[in-house]
């Protein structure tokens, strides 16, 4: 990237002198061909003024215009003089080799009109290109004569060659400057990105252990800390995944192994009278169950996870379904010895996929049976344009730092939870998916040893089912 910087930097400054040198060889070119055309100008009317008279006594303007030149030789500047018809009555230099030349036809057209010619280019009497001012000499209206002003732009040339010199330095020393800021700029730039994809590399094989150190503001400095942050939350990431896999191998293992050795009971069929068959078919069937609720939590949460699980929404009473099931839990809330209160008020139909929000109310009542001590009161609500759902129980609560993460997947609070109960860490992972593919949202309240609450908000709709 440093020599690509340096390249760019390099084409970027030569265009722009380029340009800006093209620009400026026409801009004093035009100033300095306009002062030179007004110079003459001026001085061809001057000029055309002293001889005006020599010329109406018809006595030779040789002297005179040797004279003029002398004196005008610092500014490189020939007098020429001609009669009306365009030949040559003297001239400054070498006058015996123009004497009774003509000059242009158009310049003579304009001179007995009595107009001042200007012509900028190759003379035809000179190999060098010149600035040519031909200006009339009047008596009254009369055209009597001419005077001719030549000036080499030989000296203009120089200038703009003396310029373009001082240009080529000053860029060159332009671009010297540009690479030595550049190679101290790249420094600063390139040695954290290099950095930054040293801890890259690391991240990508797995230790999580290095952080870049922020010195700046700006953009870079921004990068590092989103690199920091990724880190960061790949390696709580990382740690939650290891905790899951072992939480999932305890999860399986337990009932497996449990499983396996009621089935090798069965299988050896020694002093087993019904009851004792019975009670293990039940332990079987418990433990199987068991295991197909966390297959199912595993490929559920893959499917939203991926984004290919379907909805298949229609209008549904929130209460009645909140007390089917509630009704489930009855058995086990009794044996418990946990007490139930269950509210509804109005016409709480949503636009919902039965099954979906059974499975998040299922999901949300497991933890409250799980971890209540007493009681739970699930309330459903009507509003104008939502529908809330709120669950409570008296358990142990989550602490506040674990709060924010309780939706993280696989993540599992452990240590305010009663030894041996915990699930796997992906219930709330998907209670909080589910929701938010049906439009809406959960929060939750705790307060540790004081219970926790959950409250969902869904979006009213669909038709009324009691066809009020």
């Amino acid at each position: 990237m440093f020599k690509k910087m340096i390249v760019t930097y390099i084409v970027i400054i030569l265009a722009s002198f380029t340009v800006l040198g093209f620009l400026m060889t026409i801009l004093l070119t035009n100033y300095f061909n306009y002062n030179k055309r007004s110079e003459l100008i001026v001085k061809g009317a001057d000029i055309a003024e002293l001889i005006r008279p020599i010329l109406l006594e018809n006595k030779d303007p040789t002297d005179l215009v040797a004279w003029l030149n002398r004196a005008d030789r610092n500014l490189g500047t020939e007098v020429w003089v001609i009669r009306p018809n365009g030949t040559v009555i003297t001239a400054s230099a070498h006058q015996w080799r123009h004497e009774g030349d003509r000059i242009n036809e158009e310049e003579i057209r304009q001179l007995q009109k009595g107009n001042v010619a200007i012509r900028e280019g190759q003379s035809q009497f000179y190999s060098e290109p010149v600035i040519w001012v031909t200006t009339p000499i009047k008596n009254g209206n009369e055209v009597i004569g001419g005077v001719i002003l030549y000036s080499p732009v030989i000296g203009i040339t120089e200038t703009l060659k003396k310029t373009w010199l001082l240009f080529i330095y000053a860029a060159f020393a332009t671009l010297l400057f540009s690479v030595l800021v550049g190679y101290f700029f790249s420094k600063s730039v390139f040695a954290p990105l290099e950095e930054m994809d040293w801890i890259a590399r690391k991240i990508a094989n797995g230790d999580f252990s290095e952080r870049l150190e922020i010195v700046s503001a700006d953009e870079i400095g921004t990068l590092g800390r989103s690199i920091n942050y990724m880190a960061d939350k790949l390696e709580k990431l990382e740690k939650t995944r290891r905790e899951f896999l072992a939480n999932v191998s305890h999860d399986l293992r337990t009932p497996l192994t449990s499983i396996l050795g009621f089935v090798e009971a069965l299988q050896d069929n020694k002093d087993k009278n019904p009851e004792t068959r019975a009670r293990f078919l039940d332990i079987l069937h418990s433990e199987t169950s068991r295991l197909i609720r966390l297959v199912n939590d595993l490929l559920d949460f893959t499917k939203i996870e991926e984004g290919v699980l379907e909805l298949n929404k229609q209008p549904v009473d929130i209460a009645e379904l909140a007390g089917k099931t509630l009704a489930k839990y009855q058995p086990i809330l009794k044996e418990k010895g946990i007490r139930i209160s269950f509210e509804s008020s109005g016409n709480a139909v949503a636009l919902v996929d039965y099954d979906r929000l059974e499975q998040v109310l299922t999901n949300l009542m497991d933890n409250a049976v799980r971890y209540a001590r007493n009681r739970i009161a699930l309330k459903v609500s009507q509003e104008i344009q939502e529908i809330g759902i709120t669950l409570s129980d008296d358990g142990p609560g989550i602490p506040g730092e674990d709060l924010p993460y309780i939706w993280d997947r696989f993540y599992k609070v452990d240590k305010s939870r009663a030894k041996g109960a915990g699930g796997t860490g992906l219930g709330l992972a998907i209670v909080k998916r589910l929701v938010d593919a049906h439009n809406g949202s959960i929060d939750v309240e705790s307060q540790p040893g004081k219970g926790t609450t959950f409250v969902i908000k869904l979006p009213a709709g669909g038709k009324n089912l009691s066809g009020a």
